[in-house]
């Protein structure tokens, strides 16, 4: 699964993405979210039990818990991965 969430944002998305003739940024800031998908793919089982448990106990929906916890999880984790991402580039520069 490393291979999947850190190969698919690293080495295929910069290829498909310097195709399209986005600006740089924009290219950037999908490779990270692409990186924050990847990742929280591995952590779905994870967020359905968190999901569940926060339903219970608020009386809301857990269809609604989980969503905002996988964003929440999405966005976290492209975070890391923009770092880890411009920590890689500026050490290869």
């Amino acid at each position: 699964t490393v291979g999947f969430w850190g190969g698919v944002p690293l080495f295929v998305m910069p290829v498909i993405l310097y195709e399209t003739g986005l600006p740089r940024f924009i290219q950037w800031l999908l490779i990270c979210l692409s990186g924050g998908i990847c990742f929280s793919i591995v952590c779905i089982p994870f967020v359905l039990s968190f999901a569940k448990a926060h339903a219970l106990r608020r009386g809301g929906g857990m269809l609604n818990s989980f969503l905002i916890s996988q964003s929440i999880l999405i966005v976290f984790a492209a975070m890391l991965f923009a770092v880890f991402y411009s920590v890689v580039l500026l050490m290869a520069a």
